[in-house]
């Protein structure tokens, strides 16, 4: 069991990642700098802390905008 769950979060952590450079190289050059990998997917999210409600506007924002949405 222990194998099939270090498997399922390798594939969570690749995904992540694809999804992020994927970010990073289609809207990051136009809407600007995202912020660090390591701080919209932090290493284990189990011994994280849960983030605000600011933070994760915030975050949201910045996805957006990479993405080429305008914000009001």
């Amino acid at each position: 069991m222990r194998a099939a769950q270090k498997r399922i979060e390798l594939q969570i952590d690749i995904s992540n990642r694809q999804a992020y450079n994927t970010a990073a190289l289609t809207g990051g050059a136009m809407g600007g700098k995202l912020p660090a990998f390591e701080k919209v997917f932090r290493p284990d999210p189990r011994n994280a802390k849960p983030q605000s409600e600011d933070m994760q506007e915030a975050m949201l924002r910045q996805l957006a905008i990479a993405w080429g949405a305008e914000i009001a």
